[in-house]
């Protein structure tokens, strides 16, 4: 699968609407994501804005269905990005998402005026969703410390394994696959990219193996893209010696499944990409790293007692396993007993 090295290119274009020019108070690092053009900064931020608000849509779907017209229901779904980029909102209300109630009825009071919608129609007391996102879909500094490599001194530089990528249509995926990309890793950094050839880099390694692998490169890490889902993969903003932008560098990929999902990603995040331009790295020995990981899981596995019979998967795909396997047990009992009731 990772046989040789090339480069790839991205052909995209997400149309934008002008937005506010943010500033950020840089932190301790010697080059914050505020020392870049304020066009690039301000375009980044928008857009994972408008990937942050799309998805607070998404749930809020969910929650209203059977409760209101589905006349609004459909409204909602009409609020894609794109559109979403047309109305008259601004930055600063597309990233504030406690006051999203407020948001969500200027959009449709923009975009369906007919629906006479109401605040009470598009209300959501889900404050703690709401603080989970008001700290997701931002870009923090980061403070280059004494975990970072020098070009002296540090990990042994790993060779940049280039993949060729196999362009997935959204319409003939299964999955809901930008709703998943938005809470895994965002699509904004993904629709950025695409729009602006920028490279990004996938890393095998923990986050430290990677701050190492770029100091020693001579590079510098000038922020963190935070996602909602802090426990899959991080993503930094990033800069070396002798390119005049920053790139993106998305750490702790833990396999071929999840570099091809990450792959993928470049072109599901949005339909009608049909060609991919950028640039895409990844570093790291695939091989090598799965058997490390198979030599951890034999150590676990041989310090187990002995046992008739080992189920191994994930904790909450056996869980809901049984879990579905009990109901449909007390169904058959029912049925068994009284089949009329069933």
């Amino acid at each position: 699968m990772l046989r040789r090295l090339l480069s790839l290119l991205i052909v995209a274009s997400f149309a934008l609407t002008s937005c506010s020019t943010i500033h950020l108070i840089g932190s301790g690092s010697n080059r914050n994501i505020a020392s870049y053009s304020q066009d690039e900064v301000s375009r980044l931020q928008y857009l994972l804005a408008v990937d942050k608000f799309n998805y607070y849509l998404t749930e809020l779907i969910e929650f209203k269905k059977g409760k209101v017209d589905p006349s609004l229901i459909a409204a909602f779904h009409a609020l894609t990005p794109e559109k979403i980029m047309t109305l008259d909102i601004s930055f600063e209300e597309l990233n504030n998402p406690k006051d999203y109630d407020q948001v969500v009825l200027k959009a449709i009071k923009q975009s369906a005026a007919s629906l006479n919608t109401t605040l009470a129609d598009v209300q959501w007391g889900y404050n703690f969703f709401k603080n989970k996102l008001t700290d997701s879909y931002v870009i923090d500094d980061f403070e280059n410390g004494d975990d970072i490599g020098s070009p002296k001194i540090g990990v042994a530089e790993k060779k940049a394994t280039e993949l060729e990528p196999k362009v997935m249509k959204v319409e003939e995926q299964t999955l809901e696959a930008e709703h998943y990309i938005s809470n895994r890793t965002t699509r904004g950094i993904f629709w950025e990219a695409a729009d602006s050839g920028r490279a990004v880099e996938f890393h095998l390694s923990d986050p430290r193996e990677f701050k190492q692998n770029v100091g020693f490169r001579g590079g510098e890490i000038v922020g963190e893209i935070k996602t909602i889902s802090r426990n899959y993969n991080k993503i930094f903003v990033v800069q070396y010696p002798g390119e005049d932008t920053f790139r993106y560098a998305i750490t702790n990929v833990g396999g071929i499944d999840r570099m091809e999902h990450l792959i993928a990603s470049l072109s599901l995040s949005k339909s009608g990409i049909t060609k991919l331009n950028n640039k895409v790295e990844v570093y790291g020995d695939v091989e090598a790293f799965h058997k490390q990981i198979e030599r951890r899981l034999e150590n676990m596995l041989e310090s187990l007692p002995q046992a008739d019979r080992l189920i191994i998967g994930q904790k909450s795909g056996i869980e809901t396993f049984f879990y579905t396997y009990w109901k449909v047990l007390a169904l058959k009992n029912i049925y068994d007993s009284k089949p009329e009731l069933v």
